[in-house]
């Protein structure tokens, strides 16, 4: 665990992850960030329904 890392919840079944669009959404993201610029996730505008609010245990 780190400043830089965090858990991002979505619907869904370990098997579907590979082709889930809520995680599709996350991984392009993630991996459109400048390097050295991490910032938190935030759904993008419209697609906020396809994630659950985060749970406090994460």
């Amino acid at each position: 665990p780190g400043a830089d890392r965090e858990s991002i919840e979505v619907y869904g079944s370990h098997i579907g992850l590979g082709h889930n669009p809520a995680v599709l959404v996350v991984v392009a993201d993630r991996l459109a960030q400048p390097e050295g610029r991490w910032a938190p996730f935030s759904p993008p505008t419209g697609l906020s329904a396809l994630f659950p609010r985060p749970s406090r245990a994460a």
